[in-house]
């Protein structure tokens, strides 16, 4: 089965650059989803530390206003447990006393422990230390879906960035092979013309690289045989005269002999006087 050299290049070139394309792409999605989680869980202990730091009340309002920068969720305890500030509804807020632990000191987030709440997917952690009166534990809340839809914000750009650069990609070796296919058929052209003996058209060297050159070998080698047609074609002309003109010496010499020997006769079998004239004609 034929294969064309516009296959023969694409298919390897394609699927080489396709396959670190594709790599590249996935393991660009999965640091960056890895960095934005690094970078919501960095977000949430800054917020962490200017709570823990603040001597100022810590109200719904504040709590809110902290959201808005985080996209997280918090809830407020005390130190007998009740709740003194929260950004979720009161009984969000309740089914947190549930959660509560001894306190263990910890001011930074380490992990979010998944929790079901109210059939909703939730992420949660726990701060205890604050100088803040007010508060004597925080609950930070992060839906699953919110987290989720970051992670997917972070993984669409590479994989977009990679699938338009592997389209781009495939488009230029189309474009690449498409033009030395087409080069070479020319060139294929040019040598089906050379053997049918058209030796005007010349191909066009279109670049100075290896396929400009065989064009040029090609151009070469078509003056070349023009040359040598044509001194074998004057050659076969020499050849068919020379054979022509040994054929009518030869038709002229046998006339002449049967002539010369009928005039030697005549001059024999008949006494003339003017035997001079006879032997002008024999000679």
């Amino acid at each position: 089965m034929r294969s064309s050299i516009r296959r023969q290049i694409l298919i390897p070139f394609a699927v080489l650059i396709g396959l670190t394309i594709v790599l590249l792409s996935i393991s660009n999605a999965w640091i960056s989803a890895s960095r934005a989680e690094q970078q919501l869980t960095d977000d949430l202990n800054q917020v962490i530390e200017t709570l823990s730091s603040a001597r100022f009340p810590i109200t719904d309002q504040i709590l809110l206003q902290l959201r808005g920068l985080s996209g997280a969720d918090f809830v407020a305890f005390d130190a007998v447990g009740r709740v003194t500030a929260s950004t979720v509804p009161a009984d969000i807020s309740s089914q947190m006393q549930s959660l509560m632990t001894p306190a263990d000191g910890a001011n930074r987030l380490e992990q979010l422990i998944p929790l079901t709440i109210r059939g909703e997917r939730w992420l949660c952690g726990t701060i205890d230390v604050f100088r803040s009166p007010e508060i004597s534990r925080l609950f930070v809340l992060v839906r699953e879906a919110d987290r989720a839809a970051i992670r997917r914000q972070a993984i669409v750009t590479p994989l977009v960035v990679g699938g338009l650069t592997l389209i781009g990609a495939a488009a230029v070796s189309w474009l690449i092979a498409a033009g030395f296919e087409r080069r070479l058929r020319s060139m294929q052209h040019r040598v089906a013309e050379l053997a049918s003996m058209r030796f005007e058209e010349m191909l066009p060297i279109e670049r100075d690289d290896e396929l400009g050159h065989l064009a040029s070998s090609i151009n070469q080698m078509a003056l070349d045989l023009q040359r040598k047609t044509e001194q074998i074609r004057s050659t076969e002309r020499m050849a068919a005269m020379s054979q022509l003109a040994a054929g009518l010496a030869h038709q002229l010499r046998n006339a002449i002999m049967g002539a010369r020997l009928a005039v030697q006769l005549h001059a024999r079998r008949c006494q003339h006087d003017d035997r001079a004239s006879l032997d002008v004609a024999i000679r």
